[in-house]
């Protein structure tokens, strides 16, 4: 059996995690079953390979061509009509006089005969449908939406963080994109749920919150985490303050390099800890691009490091590591804080308490199923004694709280682990 699955990367660790979960999952429920990756990188198809997964992208996207032919207009459409031919499955007649309807079918054709075609669609999205990031996700999607929708096959939207959808537009699209006869749909948290049933003009209260999948990922172990604080040169002597700063924040807040306020707060609240505190900061990088193409979280590591300047006590991710490498070095923490929502999952479920610099409202979310609401401080409200304040509040009862977060995180395992067995029920019964 073929599942495809849309929505995760190698470079983000927490959507790797992701992947890694669905395969293992679903694997079990569904012996023999085959997991491609839809419009994965090129650059990226040996990581995929190594774990397991089968790349799947469209040949009139190759995405390493700088040919004008290839990346035009004319090459799509006449790549379509030679899927038509191939396939003698052109759908509804009416639809090939659009180039949109002539590329969905063509991609249905392609589908199709793609090691026999597919029979389910996963999309194991972190945050990419609402209207801060507009309607690039819902293209991406489109061609498999339309192939699951011809075909009568799930189409599966695993817990993730939606919306809002207020912009003109927006809301057709998560209509469409969720009105599948065959389409089901979670949200991980109460204020996606909301902005889900404004949008679809359901009940208020009518969807529910499930947890975030990574829950179930199993990560390497502690032997693992202190392999990868060796390799960075630290002693393990001193308890241990991870830092995960996100890129995303820092291009959301105006000035650059040291002038950025973000920056200028994480650097302020690590040379507190360092100063005030008999610890080790440990810089942690979620999102680590391999080819060095974009600036990546390693760049604010890097600015951190340099501004406190204590190479004895302070160190940081330099080369990739991943997600299950990642899971152990984060369980290593005593204390993790960051705005990476998924470096707080790793931690959360290994019993390590933190404190979030929140962009949107699933860090909240998160925090509050933690009972840990009073952790988080908002991007825009950004202010570093308040920051330091909430971390010398939060320090002294790290110890406390491990036991109460590692038995929650065990009934986050088991929702999770009920979730996939819903989810493979309904991809046997297709």
């Amino acid at each position: 059996m073929n599942i495809i699955i849309t929505g995760g990367s190698f470079v983000n660790k927490g959507a790797e995690a992701m992947l890694r979960t669905v395969q293992a999952e679903l694997a079990r429920r569904i012996p023999g079953a085959a997991f491609y990756l839809w419009r994965l990188p090129e650059h990226y198809g040996q990581a995929a390979a190594a774990s397991g997964f089968i790349p799947v992208a469209l040949p009139c996207e190759r995405t390493g061509s700088s040919s004008w032919w290839e990346k035009s207009a004319a090459n799509k459409a006449l790549w379509s009509l030679k899927q038509l031919v191939l396939g003698r499955d052109p759908g509804p007649l009416a639809a090939l006089f659009s180039r949109k309807g002539l590329f969905a079918a063509a991609c249905r054709n392609f589908l199709d005969r793609t090691n026999d075609g597919f029979a389910a669609l996963i999309d194991v999205s972190g945050f990419a449908y609402g209207d801060e990031l507009g309607e690039t996700r819902f293209r991406m999607i489109r061609p498999l939406l339309a192939y699951f929708t011809f075909k009568d096959r799930p189409a599966i939207f695993l817990p993730q963080a939606w919306g809002s959808f207020e912009k003109p537009g927006m809301r057709q699209e998560i209509r469409r994109l969720l009105g599948g006869r065959k389409t089901v749909f979670y949200s991980r948290d109460e204020t996606s749920c909301r902005f889900l049933e404004k949008a679809l003009a359901r009940p208020a209260g009518s969807i529910r919150s499930y947890p975030d999948i990574v829950f179930g990922f199993q990560g390497g172990g502690e032997k693992r985490g202190r392999e990868i604080l060796a390799g960075m040169g630290c002693t393990l002597k001193r308890p241990l303050i991870g830092v995960a700063p996100n890129m995303r924040v820092f291009e959301r807040l105006p000035g650059k390099g040291a002038a950025n306020p973000y920056l200028q707060s994480l650097v302020k609240l690590t040379g507190h800890c360092l100063d005030r505190h008999d610890v080790d900061i440990v810089l942690q990088a979620n999102e680590i691009d391999s080819l060095g193409s974009r600036r990546d979280d390693r760049y604010l590591c890097g600015l951190v490091a340099a501004a406190v300047n204590r190479p004895d006590r302070c160190f940081w991710t330099r080369e990739p590591l991943d997600a299950e490498s990642t899971k152990a070095l984060v369980g290593r923490f005593g204390f993790l804080i960051g705005s990476r929502f998924h470096s707080f999952v790793f931690g959360f479920s290994q019993g390590v308490p933190g404190l979030a610099v929140s962009w949107l409202h699933k860090y909240r979310e998160l925090f509050a199923q933690f009972e840990l609401g009073g952790h988080v401080q908002e991007c825009r409200d950004l202010d570093a004694e308040g920051l330091i304040a909430k971390f010398e509040s939060a320090w002294p009862e790290r110890q406390a709280l491990a036991p109460r977060l590692l038995a929650k995180a065990e009934r986050l395992r088991g929702e999770v682990a009920s979730l996939f067995d819903e989810v493979a029920a309904r991809i046997h019964e297709s």
